[in-house]
């Protein structure tokens, strides 16, 4: 008969796409609290600065969000967010540097004048350790791909234990491998060391 309503299983597939919904997203936030204060301290390493690593933080798990669905292999979640947070970074000081060109304030004798933040220090104080900052994240960018999460793991603040368990390794061959990197990346930057 010609019934215009519809059977109580036409709503099914809806549905098992609410649920579906609904489980990733308590997923997601569960992951989210696992691991955002680490995030958090590696974007605050890199950056330097609380507030930009903050806004940096948000956006890092907004990309990650909109990523979710994609993700598979959620057992080895630390290397793909802090992958998406080194590639954040990242793209904020190639934006920084850019804005920094075009808007760049002069000295009435023609130098350069940028703003300072006089918490760490005097100017040059500041500028030694943001040198020395861009040096060693630079060094890491050109590690192979399993040194860099290695070590981006450890920036974080991951104990050897916690990085073993993310990279399938034992925590001796982790101590191990960090002791590499580290030579390797102090060699690549002329001196400077890089995480504890």
């Amino acid at each position: 008969m010609g019934s215009t309503h519809e059977s109580p299983g036409a709503d099914l597939p809806r549905e098992a796409s609410i649920s579906s919904g609904l489980s990733e997203r308590v997923e997601f936030e569960a992951f989210v609290g696992r691991v955002q204060k680490r995030v958090y301290a590696l974007l605050l390493r890199r950056v330097g600065d609380r507030e930009t690593a903050k806004d940096l933080t948000q956006d890092t798990f907004l990309k990650a969000w909109q990523k979710w669905h994609t993700f598979v292999q959620r057992q080895r979640d630390l290397p793909w967010i802090f992958t998406i947070a080194r590639n954040n970074a990242a793209d904020h000081f190639r934006r920084s540097n850019t804005e920094k060109r075009g808007g760049e304030r002069q000295h009435p004798d023609g130098d350069r004048c940028e703003p300072v933040d006089h918490r760490g220090g005097t100017p040059l104080e500041q500028l030694i350790i943001a040198e020395k900052r861009a040096a060693v994240w630079s060094a890491i960018g050109q590690l192979p791909e399993r040194q860099q999460k290695i070590i981006i793991m450890r920036c974080a603040g991951l104990s050897y234990a916690e990085i073993a368990k993310e990279t399938g390794r034992s925590k001796s061959a982790i101590g191990t491998t960090l002791v590499h990197i580290r030579k390797k990346l102090r060699k690549m930057v002329s001196g400077d060391a890089a995480c504890a």
